[in-house]
C-alpha cells in the first residue's frame, strides 16, 4: 500500500480519487458521528464543531485570508445531522485530498 500511495505512475493506480468519493465521504461522515458521540458535554461538542468548521472553512472551502462560511449541521436536539455537499464543494474537497496525497509522495 505504501508503494501504491507513493507511486507517480498513474496507470497503476488502485483507483482514481474521484472513484473513491462515496467511500471518502462515508468515512468522513462516520468519523464525525463517532467523534460527536464521544463528546460528553456541550463544551466538548462546541470544540469539535469549531475544529471541524475551522478546518473546512480555512483549508478546504476557503483559506485563512478568505474563509468560507460552512457550518457543521446540528439538529435542535444537539445531534449531528446529515452532512451533504453540493457538487462544486465535493470537487474542492477532492482537490484538497489530491493535493494532500501529492504533497506526501516521495519522488
Amino acid at each position: 500500500m505504501t508503494r501504491l500511495v507513493a507511486s507517480t505512475y498513474t496507470n497503476c493506480a488502485f483507483i482514481e480519487v474521484e472513484s473513491a468519493i462515496p467511500c471518502i465521504m462515508h468515512g468522513v461522515t462516520r468519523l464525525k458521528k463517532i467523534s460527536w458521540g464521544n463528546c460528553l458535554t456541550k463544551a466538548d461538542r462546541d470544540i469539535l464543531r469549531k475544529t471541524v468548521e475551522d478546518y473546512i472553512d480555512t483549508g478546504i472551502f476557503g483559506t485563512e485570508d478568505s474563509q468560507s462560511q460552512w457550518k457543521l449541521p446540528v439538529t435542535n436536539e444537539a445531534e449531528l445531522d446529515k452532512v451533504s455537499f453540493t457538487a462544486w464543494r465535493i470537487r474542492k474537497y477532492v482537490n484538497a485530498i489530491k493535493n494532500s496525497f501529492s504533497a506526501q509522495r516521495v519522488y
